[in-house]
């Protein structure tokens, strides 16, 4: 058995641990839930395009003098790159969507209609965001 100051620092180590994995937890899922929702690849509005991938090899060529066979490896690897950002993406958007189903199912039907008040506003700034991304430029 181990004496009583012992186990005092044990519990009180274990308790601030569990504390601290808790409120990890907490801030994870408030940021990537409410701060941040998943956008839907659809949302994405390609933010990946042949420029971007342009720069981004020409400027890793000049700047780490990259071979011809350094340069064709480096743009296999960004394309395979941005393909898993946008399978999470689509990933990410699948939970939410998902979870939001699960609410709607325990809810209500006052409540289910706050909630999709709640979603709605959530996804405003988004879709303000797409509707200036659709207008033609002048």
């Amino acid at each position: 058995m181990l004496p009583n100051r012992t186990c005092a620092v044990v519990y009180s180590l274990a308790v601030f641990l569990a504390g601290a994995v808790a409120g990890a937890l907490v801030m994870n899922v408030t940021e990537h839930f409410i701060l941040h929702p998943a956008r839907p690849v659809v949302e994405q509005a390609k933010k990946w395009n042949e420029a971007d991938r342009a720069h981004y090899v020409e400027r890793f060529k000049s700047e780490l003098s990259l071979t011809e066979v350094q340069s064709r490896q480096l743009e296999r690897i960004l394309d395979e790159t941005m393909r898993q950002y946008d399978d999470l993406h689509s990933f990410t958007h699948h939970i939410r969507q998902e979870g939001i189903m699960r609410i709607r199912a325990m809810l209500d039907d006052s409540q289910r209609k706050r909630l999709d008040d709640i979603v709605k506003k959530a996804d405003a700034p988004l879709a303000e965001q797409q509707k200036k991304a659709r207008r033609p430029a002048r």
